[in-house]
């Protein structure tokens, strides 16, 4: 009798442990993501890259345009948000210069007297949908040097997730 007795009680303490819930440890996103300009980050599978253009200076008044070409290789799209999404550009001797991503909020009356097809090839993407590039211009003021920059920063405001784009020449 004892001896079913104290079956009885591991058997019950082993059921009780089996009962207990585990919480799997949340793994913790870097506060930024590193990549290369051109080359694919990994876990997002996007790529960033942009290029100078000089010859794009004077196209729109007090600005220098940066196109910017974003691919999406993931199996995801890429919410995009010209309110809340951020664009840094750090000169060549580490300056930050601020970049806009859309004139719609920035100068409204400007973005209006645009033509329809500048405005098409300039503005801020939505969404990028999966295996798709899409290129955009961002504006920096004219003072700006934008010959040998060495990064893109930038943040994705619907992921939370800031992403540093080392620029190679």
């Amino acid at each position: 009798m004892r001896k079913s007795i104290v079956i009885l009680v591991v058997l019950s303490l082993i059921a009780a442990a089996g009962c207990v819930r585990v919480r799997p440890q949340k793994s913790k996103k870097p506060a930024t993501v590193e990549g290369q300009a051109g080359r694919v980050v990994p876990f997002y599978a996007l790529s960033i890259d942009a290029n100078y253009d000089p010859r794009l200076d004077n196209l729109i008044p007090g600005y220098r345009l940066l196109p910017v070409i974003l691919r999406n290789l993931s199996l995801r799209p890429i919410p995009m948000d010209f309110k809340r999404d951020r664009w840094v550009i750090v000169g060549e001797k580490g300056q930050r210069y601020r970049a806009v991503n859309t004139l719609k909020l920035k100068d409204p009356v400007m973005w209006r007297e645009l033509p329809d097809k500048m405005r098409t090839m300039i503005d801020y993407p939505e969404i990028i949908p999966i295996n798709y590039s899409v290129t955009f211009d961002l504006l920096l003021p004219k003072r700006v040097n934008l010959e040998y920059f060495r990064q893109i920063r930038y943040y994705n405001a619907a992921w939370r997730q800031e992403f540093v784009i080392e620029k190679e020449y």
